[in-house]
């Protein structure tokens, strides 16, 4: 083939095959950013790098593809792009459907499944008349695409000049910590930190290896301190109320209590403190005077987040201009195509202590009123992924007490570096500094070079203070604390009068035996229930320990409103709802436990169908068990099985016929075929039964009213 054949062959085939490119990888992605710009937090220029790599590959690949096939064949090939590159248009400017929320939560196809024959029929014609009249369509392909690059191109403008320089010129996210949160009193503070899941004996070992007991200058650890419960979201509310949990109220009812009503912190704003927050779970409902939530992606603001929000893009441009039966190929479940290979790894512990780093380099001393500081960090909860040198490990580590270790240690070293910037601002001396766990972790306790027994696991958990002017080496006491004494502890040394539960550890004789209470709550065998361990003596005998009897938890049912969200979790509203099958709750989660569970809702029978929807994380562990089914029935009649093969956040729907409805209850029973105890598969030491971690469900009417 001579060189003006090539070059003719170029003209025909180049246009079309930049019509559609220029579609699908930057008008597209255009569009959906100047529609939706306050959804970005990188500048479109910044996000352009993987658009433009991805248009130069299709536009490539398309031109050396075209150049090695016969002319019958290549202006067909020209006819048929120049067609995809017409129909991407029309799909993404003419036909554009309501789908939902901009970021696809909740998507349902179901509805415009009418508009998906419509659809398929203009494909059909006009990829066929394309084909059938190939050569005709080849003559003008270049004029046609060229006309329509150029129409978009000046549309796109036009829409563009309203968001002005947020295309190019957009300062992207920082992890910045507000600035309020790092304002300390020049005299008085009292520093509040929890690391979730510390465990005594771990620490107790680090000091006595690294030889610590000099830069905890001042401190007291107290080696019999016991926590209140195995999890966080109960341990929460009674480390800042004093207040163990009894079964009297819901647990939702009772941390929201606890937090907003009963919290010591509410005490020390109204004598004065400036209160600086940054929970892990939700504390907005008490009082504060700043307040930070660590973003999942902090320290991913950078390279990673731009690759995050560039797949957003194309997934969203690909999405908005296929056919609606190919949509849900693109969105696959909210598992996008593109995002899915090109999305950045969180890594939430490393993120974590970037955070708890940048705190420590930020903190400085300029208010003249007291301050409180809570911090509440993750680590060392597993997963563990930190080697001995404080590295990524790149993968998560096996659930071991040697990995847990590692990963103590690096926090432990986050926290010596914290309390050396206290004393080089002169901060150290006056401050009240408060460190521990909200509950210990899954491996038995080490006690004088043994393991010990314990009744429960997860009871040991740390408590070290240091009272504002103590000084010398760590000093040790076997005084039988708890996390309950920590409000009692606080506003007695600050000399705060108060109606708190619990004591001052400083005030508890170590020779003396104390009742210490312990809970657990479980949901086996229908109601959820709450038993209370009594505790008299130390932790670490089996003769202290007393089981108290099962109570049943108060749980009052209202009437469901169609269209109402059931929020789970220990910061939501679903406990009058659970029924059989359900762990305690998490913060924004509710975990199930067994092969089954369910959900009751006394309801108004309706005139039509409903819609179900519900949103949960599967338990997925890639490459031990990578696969989770859900069958949902409704009133014993099944309905749908979901399926799921990632650890995210998925969002599915099914409508519930109206004549199962009948009856002023709506029971929604839920199986899980392959439920899974993680220690079993060596996945972590839980040995519940899981299968999904649900966040929400709603039920609407299905034609679209409450």
């Amino acid at each position: 083939m001579d060189t003006s054949s090539y070059r003719e062959r170029l003209k025909v085939v180049v246009p079309p095959i930049l019509l559609l490119g220029a579609n699908l990888f930057l008008f597209g992605t255009l569009a959906v950013y100047v529609g939706n710009v306050s959804e970005f937090d990188h500048d479109f220029l910044s996000l352009s790098g993987p658009i433009i790599i991805a248009l130069s590959v299709f536009l490539a690949s398309g031109v050396v593809a075209a150049l090695f096939l016969s002319e019958a064949k290549y202006t067909r090939i020209a006819s048929v792009v120049l067609a995809l590159g017409v129909l991407t248009w029309i799909q993404g400017s003419v036909l554009v459907g309501d789908y939902g929320v901009f970021d696809a939560r909740g998507l349902d196809l179901e509805p415009f499944s009418l508009w998906g024959w419509v659809d398929l029929a203009l494909w059909a014609v006009v990829l066929a008349g394309a084909w059938r009249y190939s050569r005709a369509v080849a003559r003008h392909a270049a004029f046609i695409s060229l006309l329509l690059i150029g129409m978009q191109a000046v549309y796109a403008l036009v829409e563009a000049l309203p968001v002005g320089d947020k295309l190019w010129a957009r300062e992207g996210p920082r992890p910045t910590i507000p600035e309020g949160i790092l304002d300390y009193s020049v005299s008085r503070n009292v520093v509040h930190i929890l690391f979730d899941g510390f465990q005594t004996d771990i620490f107790t070992e680090i000091v006595e290896e690294d030889s610590l007991e000099d830069e905890l200058d001042g401190f007291w650890c107290f080696v019999d301190n016991m926590a209140v419960s195995q999890f966080t979201s109960f341990s929460l509310p009674a480390v800042f109320s004093g207040e163990v949990f009894d079964g009297s109220l819901s647990p939702e009812s009772y941390y929201k209590r606890s937090i907003s009503n009963r919290g010591f912190q509410n005490i020390l704003y109204e004598v004065g403190y400036v209160v600086n927050l940054v929970p892990m779970m939700d504390m907005e409902g008490g009082r504060y005077t700043h307040y930070y939530t660590i973003p999942g992606l902090y320290g991913e603001s950078g390279l990673a987040m731009a690759k995050h929000e560039s797949g957003r893009l194309l997934d969203y441009s690909l999405f908005r201009q296929a056919p609606h039966f190919l949509k849900g190929i693109v969105y696959n479940d909210n598992n996008w195509i593109i995002g899915s290979v090109i999305d950045h790894a969180g890594r939430s512990s490393f993120g974590q202590k970037l955070f708890f780093q940048d705190y420590t380099e930020g903190i400085r001393g300029t208010l003249k009123v007291p301050a409180y500081h809570f911090v509440h960090l993750l680590p060392p909860h597993p997963p563990y992924v930190t080697t001995p040198g404080g590295d990524y490990a790149g993968r998560v580590l096996p659930n071991s007490r040697a990995n847990y270790k590692i990963e103590a240690r690096s926090m432990m070293r986050l926290m010596l570096n914290f309390l050396v910037k206290l004393r080089d601002l002169g901060l150290y001396d006056s401050s009240l500094i408060v460190i521990h766990g909200d509950h210990g972790s899954s491996f038995p306790p080490v006690v004088d070079g043994k393991e010990v027994a314990l009744e429960l696991m997860r009871v040991p958990t740390l408590l070290a203070l240091k009272p504002p002017r103590s000084t010398g080496p760590l000093r040790v006491s076997e005084a039988q604390s708890s996390v309950a004494d920590i409000p009692a502890t606080v506003l007695a040394l600050l000399g705060i009068r108060h109606d708190l539960r619990g004591e001052s550890v400083f005030s508890l004789d170590e020779s003396e035996s104390r009742v210490r209470e312990f809970f657990v709550y479980t949901t086996a065998g229908g109601e959820p229930r709450v038993t209370t361990y009594t505790v008299e003596g130390s932790i670490f005998e089996s003769a202290s320990w007393a089981k108290g009897p099962v109570r049943r938890v108060l749980n009052d049912r209202p009437v469901y409103a169609w269209g109402d969200e059931v929020r789970f979790g220990i910061e939501g509203n679903s406990g009058p709802y659970r029924g059989k099958g359900w762990s305690g709750p998490h913060r924004r989660v509710t975990w199930n436990n067994g092969d089954r569970a369910s959900l009751r809702f006394l309801v108004e029978p309706p005139r039509e169908d409903i819609r179900l929807e519900m949103k949960f994380i599967p338990c997925i562990y890639p490459g031990k068990h990578t696969r989770q089914r859900v069958r949902v029935s409704a009133n014993g009649t099944e309905l749908i099985e979901w399926e799921t093969n990632e650890k995210k956040p998925y969002l599915f729907s099914v409508v519930i016929p109206k004549n199962i409805l009948n009856a002023r209850e709506v029971v929604l029973d839920l199986e899980f075929p392959d439920a899974v105890r993680p220690a079993s598969i060596g996945a972590g030491g839980d040995r519940r039964k899981l299968a999904i971690a649900i966040g929400m469900v709603r039920m609407t009417l299905a034609g679209g009213n409450r």
